[in-house]
């Protein structure tokens, strides 16, 4: 059940981070912190009903995307990529130890 719920509010691979994929539409707001994602990232997301806030953490120093459909990094411009298959995401080169916040609307 647990790992159920886990994946409801994170997805990932060593490749790609997806925050809450599969939300229940009753949880309007809420907030989650210390998430264990794949390829060595922390990720902490808050939401309510039109906004989804995130900080991402990497314990080693890596590459990941994190799927979004419009999203800015903190004081930043948006910085939404599209892949070859029209995924939205946004690509976080992070050293060991860094961190970002991200902000996009749901």
């Amino acid at each position: 059940f647990s790992a159920g719920v886990y994946e409801m509010l994170m997805y990932s691979d060593n490749t790609k981070i997806k925050l809450l994929p599969a939300l229940p539409a009753s949880w309007q707001s809420g907030k989650i912190e210390n998430l264990h994602a794949r390829g060595g990232f922390v990720v902490s997301i808050s939401w309510d009903k039109d906004t989804i806030r995130a900080t991402i953490t990497s314990k080693r120093g890596a590459s990941i995307n994190v799927s979004a459909k419009s999203a800015r990094l903190k004081n930043s411009a948006p910085c939404v990529q599209k892949s070859a298959y029209g995924d939205a995401y946004v690509l976080l080169n992070l050293a060991k130890g860094e961190s970002v916040e991200l902000e996009y609307q749901r």
